[in-house]
């Protein structure tokens, strides 16, 4: 991952805020989506692996389940469109390893924390572990098809913002 810079002044503290408040679309089931073939086959290889359709594993939100939109972030110079959602991990919650998005989808992907690191919060991206974060920390994936997941293994939510820079 590329380490970009920290754009903590444009982070809105009410974003994981109000996702603290309630639960959103329940993570390894809203990927299942038939429709994005190459996520259903991820879907796929996740349920063979022992994955249960029946633990919510992490928690998604959008612009169409919050009162917020996020627009126009700091370190995007062009008028690509964006689109973002919030990862929510409750203690215990783990993501497996995936691709977020199409292979044939041209884009940029950043990785975004809402709080500072915490022991315990993980993320793994290819063979990386990414710990001492901050708050509006920004990270752009090597490549749009970089293998990540997630785990929350420490005591308090963890509260991600992923963006999507469609080229």
């Amino acid at each position: 991952m590329i380490y970009l810079g920290n754009f903590s002044q444009w982070v809105d503290p009410q974003w994981r805020e109000e996702v603290l408040e309630f639960d959103g679309h329940q993570g390894l089931i809203y990927s299942a989506s038939k429709e994005n073939k190459d996520r259903y086959e991820e879907y796929q290889k996740a349920i063979a692996a022992g994955w249960k359709t029946d633990i919510i594993y992490w928690w998604r939100y959008t612009n169409q389940i919050t009162s917020f939109d996020i627009t126009s972030p700091p370190w995007i110079t062009s008028n690509n469109p964006i689109s973002w959602w919030i990862v929510k991990q409750l203690p215990t919650q783990i993501q497996p390893m995936h691709i977020d998005v199409d292979k044939n989808n041209k884009c940029k992907r950043y990785w975004i924390p809402l709080q500072d690191y915490e022991s315990g919060h993980i993320l793994i991206n290819e063979d990386s572990i990414i710990t001492n974060y901050k708050t509006g920390d920004v990270f752009e994936f090597d490549t749009p098809l970089d293998y990540h997941g997630s785990a929350n293994l420490g005591f308090n939510p963890r509260v991600v913002l992923l963006i999507t820079e469609h080229l």
